[in-house]
């Protein structure tokens, strides 16, 4: 957890900035930048219920009862945890469509043949004061796109969590 640790203090679209610029922009570096540096969220998350689910009475029991590590992840610890992964999922996305609309707002996302709404942006911030509604339209579609995955990621967190349902 140190590692997740150190990666966590350092500014995530920085990273992301300086090694794009390193290698060339395309498709698959941002696609792998984004996801690569996305993995602490999920580890120190992930790793805080497997620990918690580690303590329960299930976990100690399948202890007593001689089930391998093995068996003990495979059938009470990572079925716990889907439901938690799922949630991180969804909250992810939006994050990744953020973080892609803003290296290519900089000109080091996608590509030009290719369409992004970072680049929409970026060209359309010229034309602001005569065509306003050319960033509106990519800035709105970002927005809507973002607080929808944020709002599925709520909603399966209530509906995924045995402790918040309702009898």
């Amino acid at each position: 957890m140190r590692v997740t640790d150190a990666f966590l203090a350092l500014p995530y679209l920085m990273i992301a900035v300086t090694v794009i610029s390193l290698l060339k922009p395309s498709m698959l570096n941002v696609i792998l930048v984004i996801g690569l540096l996305r993995w602490m969220d999920y580890a120190r998350v992930l790793r805080g219920e497997v620990l918690r689910l580690s303590e329960t009475d299930f976990v100690r029991l399948a202890i007593v009862a001689g089930c391998t590590q093995r068996q003990i992840i495979m059938r009470h610890i990572f079925p716990n945890i889907v439901n938690t992964l799922l949630v991180l999922t969804t909250l992810g996305v939006g994050a990744g469509v953020i973080a892609e609309a803003s290296l290519s707002f900089l000109g080091l996302g996608v590509p030009r043949p290719l369409p992004s709404w970072g680049t929409m942006l970026a060209e359309s911030q010229k034309y602001l004061y005569t065509a306003w509604w050319l960033p509106l339209i990519p800035g709105l579609t970002i927005s809507v796109l973002v607080m929808s995955s944020n709002l599925i990621g709520d909603w399966l967190r209530d509906r995924l969590d045995p402790t918040r349902r309702q009898l």
